[in-house]
């Protein structure tokens, strides 16, 4: 190996929590029409499969990580509001092992997958409701500010696309005025309000 290190065996450990069942199968069940010959050529290798739905919750949570089981049980509920919802105290009391950074994405993970009501943040201890309140807050003001921001793209992108109408529609009238009359520049420019210097570029560009 490069500078004298020493290989690492990877074990490869496959965690689901779709809302299909997975069936287990590795690379080469994907390539049935694939002489065997050339099978020696894939990349066949076995992992290890859990499904989070048929784990029991105490499974989970006598690991020795807890705040990976407390992503585990948010991750085995992700599709079931209601008993994420049951869940939510245990998986927030279990986080607590793990680094600020990671008990926020894991709040605001809970937080978008169902909903925090009083009593439920009544019943945490004080120092992790605090976590859980500051986190939401900044999670709601982060989502009005982006909002916001949207909105206002938004109705410039309204304004840029009423005015070039505007123009549009201006242009048309000045162009049929100087079709269809044998109105000169000021007038046209005394009867539309345009500026003269307008109506010359449009004439201009007509001749063209």
């Amino acid at each position: 190996m490069q500078n004298g290190e020493v290989p690492s065996l990877i074990v490869p450990i496959l965690l689901y929590h779709g809302t299909q069942r997975w069936e287990y199968h590795t690379v080469d069940d994907l390539f049935e029409d694939v002489e065997d010959e050339l099978k020696n050529y894939l990349p066949n290798f076995e992992y290890i499969f859990h499904d989070l739905g048929e784990l029991e919750d105490h499974e989970l949570e006598i690991l020795h990580n807890k705040f990976l089981a407390a992503s585990f049980l948010a991750s085995k509920y992700a599709f079931n509001k209601e008993r994420l919802e049951q869940k939510a105290i245990r998986i927030l009391l279990l986080s607590q092992s793990g680094t600020k950074r990671l008990r926020k994405s894991l709040i605001i993970y809970l937080f978008s997958r169902s909903e925090f009501d009083e009593e439920l943040l009544d019943s945490l201890p004080a120092n992790l409701k605090h976590d859980v309140m500051n986190t939401l807050d900044i999670y709601v003001e982060k989502g009005i500010k982006i909002g916001l921001e949207k909105g206002e793209k938004i109705g410039l992108e309204k304004g840029r696309k009423k005015a070039e109408e505007s123009e549009k529609k201006f242009q048309t009238m000045i162009e049929n005025l100087i079709r269809n009359t044998d109105w000169v520049d000021d007038q046209i420019a005394d009867v539309t309000g345009i500026s003269i210097e307008l109506i010359r570029e449009i004439r201009t560009s007509m001749k063209e």
